[in-house]
């Protein structure tokens, strides 16, 4: 089996070296919004096999190969900067906690001397080993490892004097209106901006963008779109999304992973267990609410990546009956989905999640 795998592991240096990059309200007045809102209604049968459905078309390609290669590269970077004789491919592609944390401590010492495309990389790999590490391996040094990582990253904003605009972003953010956006638009596309629902790799992060940008954040340098023309509307692949749409590149704005890496450097974050989320009925134990943001994030060899993005727009009773949040989001159109019954539909479609909480109310 060791051997086998170091087999893949020289495959993946050799095809590297040839592939190109591809692509605030008062507490206790919240807490009684959030139980007392909306009547005991429950879910039905068909809403599960809707759910199901849901997981057979949100279906990103999650394959062992490219995220080798893409963690090769990251250790191709260290070892170009590092003046450690470690060779970091093979530590930036273990399976082992304590290789990852020097990893990461390695990327931190190196991080500056970094080009910004490189840097793009780095920022991926971290954040999707910290959501590994901190929940299933939460020592004092991955906590350490992540407040050093968060600094570095705000301090690339405070040069771009972009930290204090993002910071009064929710003081002018409505969640009221923002989710009556994502009631309007879930099933019945802005026109506004482009419908990625396609094969283009899915429109849920596009549409809690636009949610949280008309219910009052601000765009930045990274977290942008802008119309070019209107030949593709609904592109089908990158060349057409790029003919008629101005984006960054990787953009956080259409991008779950990249969604993830952005956000988590805005707002305040809680990461669950996708286990503990459907069986220990965390609704009330949760400090979120209506007009904050989830993601599911899946396992990917090592690391949790950005994998579907939802808006809380309500809630509900699940399956459990349960109280629950009620969940609206593209790729595939619903609203007001019970968040249990999401993560559990997708947990038996196979995989490993985990269920984080972004604080943007």
């Amino acid at each position: 089996m060791k051997r086998r795998f170091t087999l893949l592991i020289a495959m993946v240096m050799l095809l590297t070296a040839m592939a190109t990059n591809v692509f605030a309200y008062n507490s206790e007045s919240i807490e009684h919004e959030k139980m007392y809102s909306v009547s005991s209604d429950s879910i039905e049968y068909e809403d599960l096999m809707e759910l199901k459905e849901d997981v057979k078309a949100i279906n990103n390609d999650y394959d062992l190969e490219e995220e080798l290669i893409f963690e090769t590269e990251v250790g191709e970077i260290i070892n170009k900067y590092s003046n450690n004789k470690i060779d970091f491919r093979e530590k930036a592609t273990s399976l082992n906690y304590n290789d990852r944390e020097e990893v990461i401590a390695e990327i931190l010492k190196i991080y500056d001397l970094s080009s910004t495309d490189e840097k793009l990389k780095l920022d991926i790999y971290v954040r999707g080993a910290l959501e590994t590490l901190i929940t299933e391996n939460p020592t004092r040094q991955t906590m350490n490892l992540e407040k050093a990582f968060n600094s570095i990253y705000e301090n690339q904003y405070n040069e771009k004097d972009n930290l204090s605009l993002r910071a009064s972003n929710q003081d002018h953010f409505d969640y009221l209106d923002a989710i009556w956006y994502a009631h309007n638009y879930y099933e019945n596309y802005n026109s506004n901006y482009p419908d990625l629902s396609g094969p283009i790799g899915g429109d849920c992060a596009n549409f809690v963008s636009q949610i949280l940008h008309y219910g009052g954040y601000r765009t930045d340098n990274k977290w942008y779109i802008k119309r070019k023309n209107y030949k593709y509307n609904n592109p089908k692949d990158i060349t057409e999304l790029n003919y008629s749409w101005d984006l960054a590149d990787p953009s956080p704005w259409i991008s779950a992973k990249y969604f993830n890496n952005y956000w988590s450097n805005i707002v305040k974050t809680e990461t669950i267990d996708d286990d503990d989320f459907v069986n220990k009925n965390m609704f009330n134990k949760l400090n979120f609410f209506k007009g904050d943001t989830v993601q599911l994030l899946r396992k990917k060899y090592f690391s949790y990546y950005g994998y579907h993005t939802m808006y809380i727009t309500d809630y509900t009773n699940n399956s459990k009956n349960n109280r629950d949040f009620a969940m609206t989001y593209h790729t595939r159109n619903r609203i007001d989905k019970p968040l249990v019954d999401v993560v559990e539909a997708f947990m038996n479609g196979g995989g490993s999640y985990k269920v984080k909480f972004f604080k943007t109310r």
